[in-house]
């Protein structure tokens, strides 16, 4: 989870097939929805949720045209910049 000393309000910017989109941080993520990825046993599952909860419309639908290798790429690096993660 995102931590104030590790969390950054700044938005996350990635690139996808030459266009540029930009996801919340984890900042901007509701208690509610870290807490049901807490109670997450599928790892997948709960990546999405977070994802869902950071990314809108253009951004959205770039995600879903990645190959799950790029994806997961995007992913630990929007964990990186926000401060977030899944815990291990």
């Amino acid at each position: 989870t995102a931590t104030e000393r590790e969390a950054t309000p700044s938005m996350f910017s990635f690139e996808w097939q030459g266009e540029k989109y930009s996801l919340l941080p984890a900042t901007h993520i509701k208690a509610g929805v870290f807490r049901k990825v807490a109670k997450m046993e599928n790892e997948l599952e709960a990546m999405f949720t977070l994802v869902e909860a950071v990314a809108e419309g253009a951004a959205l639908e770039a995600l879903d045209e990645m190959p799950l290798s790029e994806f997961g790429e995007v992913f630990k690096a929007w964990q990186e910049h926000s401060g977030a993660g899944l815990g291990e």
